[in-house]
């Protein structure tokens, strides 16, 4: 089932999301936006991957990541990052207030978190969008407790899948 999760009441709501999802998760990853090659990134963006550099798995450029599929017309780089799910991470992930702070130019765009290669959540943070795939109760009440507002829920298609992180996870 796919549950869209709407917003987070406080910081401490969205605080608690993150604990949750790094407890669970094996992954998550970010995307790295820059207009062009010679872009550099934001201070706040730097602060944010400095700190999540000791939990890197690997990266990529590429056009697609959970939720997202671009043209790319415009030689725009994406970056897709992908990082253990280690507790110490949650001091750069908690640098943002909510799940929609993920957005270029302040952050990295777009966390989402993994289990075995699939992104079982995702987000869209520009799009004020974000989902969740799961099959279990205890997973989804897990998260209504957490103070999560999940709003919608749907059968839905596999979650996106990174082949080169199930390699590196497994």
């Amino acid at each position: 089932m796919v549950y869209y999760i709407d917003k987070f009441s406080s910081k401490e709501r969205y605080a608690q999301f993150i604990r949750y999802m790094l407890s669970i998760s094996d992954a998550f990853s970010v995307v790295y936006f820059r207009y062009s090659e010679s872009e550099p990134l934001k201070k706040s963006t730097r602060e944010i991957k400095k700190l999540l550099d000791p939990y890197k798995i690997y990266s990529r450029n590429t056009t697609e990541w959970p939720g997202t599929k671009t043209w790319n017309q415009g030689g725009h780089v994406y970056r897709l990052a992908f990082y253990k799910a280690d507790p110490r991470a949650e001091e750069a992930l908690l640098k943002a207030n909510d799940i929609f702070d993920w957005c270029y130019p302040q952050f990295p765009m777009d966390l989402s978190f993994y289990k075995e290669g699939y992104a079982f959540f995702a987000s869209c943070a520009h799009e004020r969008l974000s989902w969740f795939f799961s099959d279990s109760d205890e997973e989804v009440n897990t998260l209504k407790e957490l103070g999560t507002d999940i709003t919608v829920q749907r059968e839905g298609e596999k979650p996106f899948f990174d082949e080169m992180l199930a390699k590196k996870m497994g």
